[in-house]
């Protein structure tokens, strides 16, 4: 016959996980080998067998198996401080009055881990007799679960029960009960972290100290602590008594099932719902014990699946979150006030009310639900802040139903509808949401403070309305006439328009005066039909835009123009401030282009013109009404150099005998390259085609140049002082004429001009000086001067001016270069300029001497005129063309020397 210990090992490897068992030698430590069989210390491969009459210490966090099993009532265990036990396979103990555990210090949990299903079993089905309890329970898996066999077993706790990852199973019929090592009562407390789920089975199954039949405090266990799901079910009377609740952020605790044969079994105490946990009912009894009592904080989410609510809530409620119905069945809504309430799925919600109700925050309508609400006589649902119509249906149509929204409030529509339009008891803004297109219905009433389209589906207006605060163009498209073009969106006097990227169709109907708010923080937009045609009825425009706007029109402003967010840009349009307008802006936010104002100009008072820019103060004569451009991101070129990238223009009514003093502005971002410190003021009395230098005061703190003494006003801008030179060159170039070098240039004025001594070099070479042109002395108009190289031989050359001063000083302009080398091949080139009026030049070159003959055609191919008919040395020629005589239309030219011919078409317009 074998011994009882050879049978349970025969069991236990038939049954038992398919690892490799490891038996205990003795009592001892876990971590020691001579306390195994064999000298090998159990590792999570391995099932292990305390023999009979052994102890072993667990004295290290390191110390794990696979099954766990005892071979007599006397093997136990004991946890040492600082320890840990990890099972990865069942625990089993010998008997149900097995005491399996010696000792236990605080802080050694035994831990359930790995991805297997783990079956903790033996444990006694009686409440008075001693069996095992466990200390610290750990539920650690990443796959599987622990459970209990579902035979109305004990599973006794004394500290806690935690499951981090995994679940936790207690079994049909199965009960937990609070109890210490020496089977005293105890109130374990049970965590549920994230990727937890603590479920119960159901049926007979409860939660209690000991054996307590009490249903007050004295049964509840510790606190239940839910982040992650804790499923609740029992039929029960012995009850689930929980000393508290607490269901964090991502928790779930559902209150799945109970028996309507067993009511008041859900005895929690106070269950505590904080902001982002869900408590969800799925029991129709009445299962909440009479003290129970619920706090649903912000943002908690109380969720009834069940077909009516008339039970769903304990007698205690404190509602400052959400309360849900969320069935695909029909629902009886309990007829009570509420913070937040949402509707959802398809099942119809039907609220009888029976007297006044209030939705303190919101209510809102949510996947395809229909709510309907009803009264025998009238009653009002009144909504202290949003209305949100996401989807689904709202049936307000009863007669004696009122729904009011409270001053201040928003109905906030996607897809959802309501029948009946509500009553405002104040200001009410309606928002439209949908990434669908919709049209306006019954939740907007005939006036509204702010209407706002933010959904990309766009919004067709269905009936009339004024808003007499904002309309806001956050996105997609405002059909704001109507799909009839019959409806008219209108702007109360004093209102706003706040645009993103949204659009109007058409120009809404201003009944006053209006403001402009550009918004948009994604892309940049260009000014639309959302501004109004009457340029009289922009009061104010804000941009606060970090994307900048164009301008698809000239932008009005009466009041301020205020940009602290980007840029303005006018392109081909202007900015007018108005007489009394004010411009704020930024270095890094202007009105970048153009923009014009027109002010009373007096003397002696010092203009600032609403901040563009220019200040003006005229001691002298009065220069009356003076209308002021300024151009931004434009450069004035001349002397071979560019001015800054701004400048003024002003218009008095009078403009001489001012005597004024200008001040003017500038941005270190306009500089253009030239260096701050050498800036000097321009003016120009014919729009920038000459100037004349101003001597001022540079302020390069305040960007800022003032000029004094000034008769007239005109043009203003700033530039380099080193740039300005005597003579302002307009062009110099050099071409090639039949092996001559003709070299021209012109100037836009001169000042104190001697004249020009031309200089050659070969390439590589130094300069000679090859002739001299006399200038004009000094002039405002400008001159054209010509000079011919007729010593020039074949070769490459650079050609400059060197400018003399009547008093000797020299500037040299830039130099240009001509290829006088043997062509290397015959050709015709394009006539310039082409098309042309009256008169062309056409270029030839040929690598040797020929006869050459050059013929113009007209398009029928008749011969007008011989230009060339003569022989040639090898070189480069051009010969003019005058059609003075000739209509307009397209001519050719035809070359032939030798066996060479090329003909070219060129286009004459008169």
């Amino acid at each position: 016959m074998k011994s009882m210990l050879q049978t349970l090992l025969i069991v236990v490897t038939i049954t038992g996980l398919s690892y490799g068992q490891i038996t205990s030698a003795q009592s001892g430590n876990w971590s020691d080998i001579t306390t195994w069989v064999g000298g090998v210390v159990p590792d999570s491969a391995n099932n292990v067998v305390i023999a009979a009459g052994h102890v072993v210490n667990v004295n290290a966090l390191t110390a794990r198996c696979a099954n766990i099993n005892f071979a007599d009532t006397l093997a136990k265990l004991r946890l040492d401080t600082l320890s840990q036990l990890t099972v990865y396979g069942n625990f089993t103990v010998f008997s149900t009055a097995h005491k399996a555990f010696e000792s236990w210090a605080i802080g050694s949990p035994l831990v359930f881990a790995g991805g297997s299903t783990q079956l903790v079993s033996g444990y006694t089905t009686s409440t008075t007799a001693l069996s095992t309890a466990f200390a610290e329970i750990v539920v650690d898996k990443w796959g599987g679960k622990v459970y209990t066999p579902g035979t109305d077993v004990k599973l006794t706790v004394a500290r806690k029960l935690e499951v981090v990852s995994g679940t936790f199973e207690l079994g049909t019929t199965d009960d937990i009960q609070g109890r210490n090592l020496d089977w005293s009562g105890a109130v374990p407390a049970i965590t549920v972290m994230p990727a937890g789920t603590f479920n119960m089975v159901g049926s007979g199954s409860h939660i209690r100290v000991t054996n307590l039949l009490s249903d007050t405090v004295a049964s509840r266990i510790g606190k239940m602590t839910v982040y992650g799901t804790a499923n609740m079910r029992t039929t029960s009377t012995n009850r689930v008594n929980i000393g508290g609740i607490e269901v964090k952020a991502g928790g779930l605790l559902n209150a799945a099932s109970f028996s309507s044969s067993a009511p008041n079994i859900f005895n929690p105490g106070i269950v505590i719902v904080e902001p982002g946990g869900e408590l969800r009912v799925g029991s129709t009894t009445n299962f909440w014990h009479a003290t129970a009592a619920v706090i649903l904080q912000n943002s908690g989410v109380y969720r009834i699946n069940v077909s009516t609510a008339t039970t769903a809530f304990p007698a205690q409620f404190v509602n400052a979150g959400t309360v849900q119905y969320g069935s695909s069945s029909d629902q009886a809504v309990k007829d009570m006030d509420y913070y937040r309430l949402e509707f959802s799925y398809s099942g119809i919600k039907t609220w009888t009310m029976t007297a006044n109700r209030t939705v303190a925050d919101s209510m809102e309508t949510n996947n395809s639900a229909p709510v309907v609400i009803t009264a025998a006589s009238p009653f009002e649902l009144y909504i202290g802040k949003t209305l949100r119509l996401t989807s689904g249906s709202l049936d307000n149509s009863s007669s004696n139903v009122t729904v009011k929204m409270a001053d201040g409030a928003e109905i906030s529509r996607a897809t959802g509808t309501m029948s009946a339009t509500p009553v405002a008891a104040g200001s009410l803004s309606v928002r439209y949401t949908s990434v669908n297109q919709v049209t306006t219905g019954a939740e907007l009433t005939a006036a509204v403070t702010n209407l706002s389209i933010v959904g990309t589906g766009g919004v067709i207006l269905g009936s009339n309305v004024m808003v007499t605060d904002a309309l806001l163009l956050s996105q997609g498209e405002f059909d704001n006439n109507g799909a009839s073009d019959d409806k008219a969106l209108m702007i109360g006097n004093g209102g706003r328009i706040r645009r993103a990227t949204g659009t109007v169709t058409t120009r809404p109907v201003l009944l006053g005066n209006v403001n402009m708010e550009y918004i948009s923080l994604v892309s940049p937009v260009t000014t639309g039909l959302e501004l109004p045609a009457d340029s009289s009825k922009i009061s104010k425009v804000t941009l606060t835009s970090t994307q900048g706007i164009t301008l698809g029109q000239d932008l009005y402003v009466a009041d301020s123009l205020i940009l602290s967010g980007s840029s303005i840009k006018t392109e081909l349009n202007k900015v007018v401030l108005g007489s009394a307008g004010v411009l704020v802006e930024y270095p890094e936010a202007i009105v970048d282009g153009k923009i014009v104002t027109t002010r009373d100009v007096v003397t002696g008072v010092n203009n600032t013109f609403g901040g563009i820019g220019f200040e003006l103060n005229a001691a002298g004569a009065t220069p009356g009404a003076t209308t002021l451009t300024r151009m931004t991101g434009f450069a004035f070129t001349g002397n071979n150099s560019q001015s800054i990238k701004r400048y003024y223009s002003l218009s008095p009514v009078v403009n001489s005998g001012l005597n004024a003093t200008v001040v003017m502005k500038y941005m270190d971002s306009e500089l253009n390259g030239i260096s701050e410190t050498r800036l000097i003021a321009l003016q120009s009395n014919d729009n920038g085609n000459t100037f004349s230098s101003a001597e001022g005061v540079l302020d390069t703190v305040l960007n800022i140049y003032t000029i004094q003494s000034l008769n007239s006003l005109a043009l203003f801008t700033l530039c380099n002082r080193d740039s300005i030179i005597p003579v302002e060159f307009v062009s110099f170039n050099a071409r090639l004429s039949e092996n001559k070098v003709v070299l021209n240039w012109s100037t836009a004025t001169e000042k104190n001009n001697y004249g020009f001594y031309i200089e050659r070099t070969a390439i590589g070479e130094s300069w000679n000086q090859i002739g001299f042109v006399k200038g004009a002395g000094t002039t405002l108009t400008g001159r054209n001067y010509q000079y011919t190289d007729n010593s020039v031989l074949s070769g490459k050359y650079s050609y400059r001016l060197r400018q003399v001063d009547f008093d000797g000083a020299t500037h040299y302009s830039s130099a240009v270069d001509v290829d006088l080398t043997v062509p290397a091949k015959f050709e015709l080139s394009q006539n310039y300029p082409n098309p042309f009026n009256p008169s062309t030049s056409i270029s030839y070159q040929l690598p040797k001497r020929g006869q050459v003959t050059l013929t113009i055609f007209d398009i029928l191919g008749k011969e007008i005129v011989t230009l060339v008919n003569e022989q040639k040395d090898a070189g480069n020629y051009e010969v003019k063309f005058n059609a003075n005589n000739l209509s307009s239309g397209m001519y050719f030219y035809r070359i032939h020397v030798g066996d060479f011919v090329s003909v070219k078409k060129m286009m004459l317009m008169k």
